[in-house]
């Protein structure tokens, strides 16, 4: 630990989440830190699986003991998207966010008050009635992901909300540009958040109680677990059930899918701009690796998928009408492209990849199941072709190649695993499968 680094600190019988400056490494080892949501100033001492409080001019008393600390540590990395950022403002205070954009301004969501500023190539920061709207930045690091301060081991760090102890996936919001978002969309977004604000969620998918993927155990009650099957099960899959039996309720469950998956691929496409940017023209590239925050984001078209998944079993018992009902899902999605109201250039590139994957469902199904693996696989690879040509528009018309952007194709490829990852954790989430 040294100067400037950032902890985040729960103390006992308290839910809450503080992050702090540190402003002095002592003897001892002792450290004073600065709490960014308050000012107030804190002494503690470094035990080998705890921090106790020696001094402070806060609310939690000298003898306090944590051990629910986790570090961040500056780095020499890239800026990008979903990276951790310290910024220092002009009255010498920093604070730790993360990269929400990079163009043409650097978006950053502050991890202490979920707020979020905008800093202009002048360095100055905007944010409506903000604290430091107007404000010159005088200097920003990058921040490896947080780790525990008594192991090694890194939490996983979306860059948005904490809860539980845990730093979750950002809320579900629809970028600028989706216009007549309909009911089944917003009820989706709706449990999402819920999940997320109950630590139902951890990483991003769905949990069962004291269980843990990717490496994030829940913070939600087995009560908590049941109510949001029972949600899910009752209302949307429930209700999408009855859409897919008629051709209208069929082309608002095509709507809510294209709105869920394009949304995603052009947050993600935004997330991923500058990284493929900063390799123009170098084939060998740099680092590929999917940003975490991005895995989250994924499995958010996976989880909504495994709802219409389970809404078409749930819909009829013969195997016949679930196989037809698969096909004629498919034909609204084509049919209702051109009435559904997308950002500009992103309707095209959705109509194209359709037509280029529109399934043979003419072949005969031995059963349902194989119409579905069928459904699975094509509606999969619309998600990760969608991304793959929104990233493709990043680049200069000449650079649009695997040669020239190998990284490209990658990115869609690991987002199509991702999608197939929240998609299979949703239907175990709900029972459907094993």
């Amino acid at each position: 630990m040294q100067i400037g680094d950032f902890i985040r600190v729960k103390f006992p019988k308290d839910n809450q989440a503080y992050f702090a400056e540190v402003k002095k490494v002592l003897p001892g080892e002792e450290i004073e830190c600065r709490f960014v949501h308050s000012g107030s100033v804190y002494t503690f001492k470094k035990y080998s699986d705890s921090l106790e409080v020696v001094e402070t001019t806060g609310a939690f008393k000298p003898g306090t003991r944590t051990n629910d600390v986790i570090l961040y540590e500056k780095t020499d990395e890239q800026v990008s998207f979903g990276s951790n950022v310290g910024v220092t403002f002009d009255d010498r205070k920093s604070y730790l966010g993360t990269v929400e954009k990079t163009r043409p301004t650097l978006d950053i969501k502050f991890l202490h008050s979920g707020n979020s500023y905008s800093i202009d190539k002048d360095n100055i920061a905007h944010r409506a009635g903000g604290m430091y709207d107007g404000r010159k930045v005088l200097d920003r690091n990058t921040f490896g992901p947080g780790k525990s301060l008594f192991s090694s081991d890194v939490a996983r760090d979306t860059g948005a909300e904490t809860l539980g102890g845990s730093v979750l996936p950002r809320k579900l919001e629809w970028p600028a540009g989706f216009i007549g978002v309909n009911y089944i969309a917003t009820s989706f977004r709706d449990e999402y958040n819920l999940r997320l604000d109950q630590a139902v969620f951890a990483g991003g998918t769905a949990m069962v109680a004291g269980g843990q993927l990717m490496g994030l155990a829940t913070g939600a009650s087995t009560t908590e677990i049941e109510k949001a099957k029972l949600r899910t099960l009752g209302d949307p899959i429930a209700r999408i059930s009855q859409e897919v039996k008629t051709e209208d309720g069929r082309k608002s469950v095509a709507d809510a899918i294209l709105i869920v998956a394009t949304s995603v691929a052009t947050e993600i496409a935004a997330g991923l701009d500058s990284l493929i940017v900063s390799r123009a023209n170098s084939p060998a590239g740099g680092d590929t690796r999917y940003p975490v925050v991005c895995e989250y984001m994924s499995r958010r078209v996976g989880m909504f998928l495994g709802w219409v998944d389970a809404s078409l079993l749930n819909a009829t018992e013969d195997e016949a009408e679930r196989i037809d009902f698969l096909m004629n899902q498919w034909s609204a999605l084509e049919a209702g492209l051109g009435m559904l109201e997308l950002p500009p250039g992103v309707g095209p590139i959705v109509s194209a990849v359709l037509i280029l994957l529109r399934p043979d469902w003419e072949g005969q199904f031995a059963d349902f199941k194989s119409a579905l693996k069928v459904f699975r696989e094509s509606f999969n690879t619309l998600a990760r072709e969608v991304l793959k040509e929104l990233l493709f528009t990043k680049v200069p018309e000449d650079e649009r190649t695997t040669f020239s952007h190998p990284e490209i194709p990658r990115y869609a490829g690991l987002h199509g695993v991702f999608v197939l990852g929240g998609w299979d954790e949703e239907l175990r989430f709900l029972g459907l499968r094993a």
